[in-house]
């Protein structure tokens, strides 16, 4: 998936309607989308995982208005189910043991 894949809903999701921005934008989308992919280990199709499509975008969102530094810890059961869900889905996931 393009950056400029998502360039639109990121745009919507932080107001903005000028075109000035989209180059810093869509270096926070590759930013962001790097950051899944290596928190759950393997690169995810955010057209299919809306989930983690969503916590791209708010991921970008916390990154743009300077405050990433609470990102982890405001979505920090969101991020755990989807790596869980991605390492269910791998057959990674070892019982309690």
């Amino acid at each position: 998936m393009s950056p400029f894949d998502l360039l639109d809903d990121v745009k919507h999701a932080l107001a903005i309607t000028w075109t000035e921005e989209d180059n810093n934008i869509v270096k926070l989308i590759d930013r962001s989308v790097f950051y899944i992919n290596d928190l759950v280990g393997t690169e995810l199709d955010l057209t299919v995982n809306l989930v983690a499509r969503e916590l791209v975008i708010n991921r970008i969102r916390y990154e743009y208005n300077n405050a990433l530094d609470q990102f982890e810890t405001n979505f920090a059961r969101p991020l755990s189910r989807l790596t869980f869900h991605v390492a269910l889905d791998k057959g990674i996931v070892i019982d309690g043991t």
